[in-house]
């Protein structure tokens, strides 16, 4: 099994993903005002830290570039975006809202339980050696709504871009590496490009990206003064990059020994009062007008109705969420109560835990099942019942060769995985995961 290592990149505090393969790392750090606990920063060994505000994300790729051998030369190296994810698991539902319009980027509520079903190592190993490249599906521009018919009528249209810092990177693309030009013409009278600055790749495939990349952007930033540039005017390079990424994928897919895997992406909305006093608008306004006007202001209302249907997406779906132990699903939720079907796999035991908001009613609905509450253990079959009060220090344990599965109700006023105090784990969780 290949060594594989995908990083996360973090401006700003947000829900923390790690795993054996995740691994979140802070990008600026070396012009943040906090280190953020539990990651590795961007700011050791050679890098281009400081430099943030023009590259984004791509700081925290130079420094892994730069500095491979401190995160153990994997065979695969990926990046992804804290609020920007590849789909691993193909299996599990989408939502029905998407970021851009006919695109494979979806709208996903929030880090959770069931959305880390999305991004569970196993999924994510399922895809390599076989593939040399993964990135997300290719997004055609004139799909918006604007009718875009080139890539750089799209991009003049970003907050304070300009149509001169696209042309000075076809320049200096056409003048450096010259072997691109068949690409760079594709790209720039196509309409396609691959979104986010997303990857996962071959170390080698790496490497040559790299060096690509950041020959590129080094010589695109040599040209163009963004001494006064505003915050937001100064991301050139991190948005150039995408576009960057799109001509070496157009190279990389006409050779047929290297083998790509074309992916779904979610992003993690994080809705603010201001698109639900829209969509209370556009639902009003759309009876007071007419003609077209009245279908954009009905486009309108549906688009954000549809977007802040997603934040149910987690309460209306059924997810198996994957422990050391076996699995849980939610299968029924309301005011104060929490339904939820456990599955403990043979000769395995949740933590002995205890819980400070919840009571619990057990009921064993398969196989037989030792229940330990408060110092005392009890055998209970197929029907029999057992209350666990607040507080109350207790685990569920499969002594048997046979899967057993219990039904549990929750009851209190704070329902969350967050609730939990570890006493012991054989799997190691005490300061672990927050859940069963």
């Amino acid at each position: 099994m290949p060594n594989i290592k995908i990083f996360i990149s973090y401006k700003d505090k947000h829900p923390v993903i790690k795993s054996e393969i995740i691994q979140p790392i802070q990008t600026g750090r070396a012009i943040a005002d906090e280190e953020f606990e539990g990651m590795i920063g961007d700011n050791t060994g050679e890098n281009i830290s400081k430099d943030n505000p023009r590259y984004c994300e791509l700081t925290a790729q130079y420094w892994v570039w730069k500095n491979y051998q401190e995160i153990g030369n994997p065979d695969y190296v990926g990046f992804m975006h804290y609020r920007r994810h590849f789909l691993f698991n193909e299996k599990l539902p989408l939502t029905n809202s998407k970021w851009l319009n006919n695109g494979n980027v979806y709208y996903f509520p929030e880090v959770c339980p069931q959305y880390m079903e999305y991004l569970r190592d196993d999924s994510i190993k399922s895809y390599f050696p076989a593939c040399d490249c993964m990135v997300i599906k290719p997004y055609d521009v004139k799909n918006i709504k604007e009718k875009y018919e080139r890539i750089r009528d799209n991009y003049i249209t970003l907050k304070e871009q300009e149509g001169r810092f696209y042309d000075v990177f076809l320049n200096v693309i056409k003048e450096i590496h010259p072997d691109y030009i068949d690409e760079i013409e594709e790209f720039d009278n196509g309409s396609q490009m691959y979104l986010c600055n997303m990857f996962v790749m071959r170390h080698d495939l790496f490497e040559d990206y790299c060096e690509f990349l950041f020959s590129t952007l080094k010589e695109i930033d040599n040209r163009i003064d963004s001494t006064e540039f505003s915050l937001a005017k100064s991301r050139f390079l991190g948005f150039l990059g995408e576009f960057v990424l799109s001509i070496y994928m157009f190279k990389l897919r006409k050779n047929p020994n290297i083998k790509i895997k074309e992916m779904n992406a979610s992003l993690i909305m994080m809705p603010k009062s201001k698109d639900i006093r829209k969509c209370r608008k556009y639902k009003i306004l759309r009876h007071f007008v007419f003609g077209n006007l009245k279908k954009r202001y009905e486009k309108r209302y549906q688009d954000l109705k549809k977007f802040l249907n997603t934040e149910n997406f987690f309460d209306e779906t059924c997810f198996k969420i994957h422990r050391p132990w076996g699995y849980y699903e939610c299968i029924a939720k309301g005011e104060n109560y929490l339904v939820k079907r456990i599955t403990v796999k043979p000769n395995e035991s949740l933590s002995v835990q205890s819980h400070k908001h919840r009571s619990e009613i057990w009921t064993v609905v398969k196989g037989i099942a030792t229940v330990l509450k408060d110092d005392k253990y009890y055998t209970l079959k197929i029907g029999e019942t057992v209350g666990i009060p607040v507080e109350s220090v207790h685990s569920l344990i499969n002594s048997t060769n046979e899967e057993i599965q219990i039904v549990e109700v929750q009851f209190g006023e704070i329902l969350s995985e967050e609730d939990i105090t570890r006493y012991q784990d054989k799997y190691g969780r005490i300061n672990g995961e927050k859940d069963n």
